[in-house]
Order: structure tokens, then sequence, then C-alpha cells
């Protein structure tokens, strides 16, 4: 006996299918999506981070430098000429290198000393509540000289898309002129530069800074 096909069931069979192949379509859709939004949202998270630790160390080392002008801020003849001069420093009262030397093209943070009383300023409490500062993947000069003034220098030392959008956020909320991003000769993963004292000897890439 011949059996004969029945063509709606053949219809809804194929409509199953269609269906079918829709909704692995749709769930392939949904999660990718929802996996590129878990990871944006997580990329804006350490953002948000890195602009709150770059904020909070800037602070810390404003206000422990402020801390040595006010409380210690005697000059001091640093080379014995019996003068005080730029020749002892060359941004009195502001902090020396860890040699109580003045000028040069800088030295790392940690190093600088505070003339008043000649002691090292971030070896203790001061120096405890870094986010940024003391890990290994960034370094931070502080830079004392006549033509820039007094200017700390934090360089990320891999490339790192996080910290560059985290610069650019932090540097749009200072003042004009007090900050600056160099991604030049020796800051190829992008260097943050921000000035406590610029002077207008002050190179800048900035029009109108100083």
């Amino acid at each position: 006996m011949r059996r004969t096909v029945n063509p709606s069931r053949t219809r809804e069979k194929g409509s199953v299918v269609a269906y079918l192949l829709m909704a692995v379509a749709l769930i392939a859709a949904l999660t990718a999506a929802l996996t590129k939004g878990s990871h944006e949202s997580a990329v804006t998270i350490q953002v948000q981070q890195h602009v709150k630790f770059l904020e909070t160390d800037l602070q810390t080392i404003r206000s422990a430098i402020n801390e040595c002008i006010l409380v210690y801020s005697d000059p001091v003849d640093i080379n014995g000429d019996n003068l005080i001069n730029t020749t002892d420093n060359p941004n009195a009262p502001f902090p020396l290198y860890g040699d109580l030397s003045s000028g040069g093209l800088g030295v790392p943070l940690s190093e600088i000393k505070c003339p008043g009383n000649q002691q090292a300023i971030f070896n203790n409490k001061a120096g405890k509540f870094f986010s940024l500062i003391g890990s290994s993947d960034y370094t931070i000069d502080y830079n004392n000289n006549g033509t820039e003034g007094i200017q700390i220098i934090i360089l990320r030392n891999s490339a790192s898309p996080v910290w560059d959008e985290a610069m650019s956020q932090v540097n749009a909320k200072l003042s004009t002129c007090s900050a600056e991003i160099e991604t030049g000769a020796g800051c190829t993963n992008g260097c943050f530069e921000f000035w406590i004292k610029r002077p207008a000897t002050s190179s800048s890439s900035e029009a109108g800074c100083p």
C-alpha cells in the first residue's frame, strides 16, 4: 500500500526547522551583545579606577610638597658659598633631589628631600597611600629646574588603552597648562606631566602654555 505524503505536515516540519535556526541565530546575537557589553563595562570600570588612582596620587604628592614648603620653608645654602640663590635651589623652597642638588633631568620621586629639614619626603606615611606609584607598571620622576619649574612625570612602562583614556580624562579635568600628555621620545606608552609650579620658560606643545 502506497503511503501518501501530507503536504501540510511537510510544511510544518520546514517551519520548525526555520524557527530553530532563527532561535539559534538570535541566541548567538544575544550572547555576542552581552559579551561585548560585559567587556565594555569592565574596561569602563578599569578606566574609572585608574582616573581615581591618578587623581589621588597627584593630590598626595601635592599635599606632601606643600607641607614641606609651609613647615620647613627655611632657605638652605646647599653649595656652601654663604649665599642663598638659584644655584642652591632654582625653585626655592620646593624639594631638592636626594643628593641635595638642584637642576638636571630629574630623579625618582621617592628620592626627593625637603631642603628645610633635609629629610626624604616619601619614606614615611605620605608615601604609603599611592595607588599607581610603586607599581612595576609605572615610573614617576620629579623635575626641579629653572626652565620647567616643578614638574611630576608619570610614565607607563607598557602600552595600555586604559591608561591612555585615564590620562585623557584627568587632563581634561585639570586647569589649563597645569597638565599635559606627552607621547614623544621617552614617552612611547604615554607620559602624564603635571606641573606644581610652571614658569614662563616652560616648554609645551600646548598653545599658550604657560
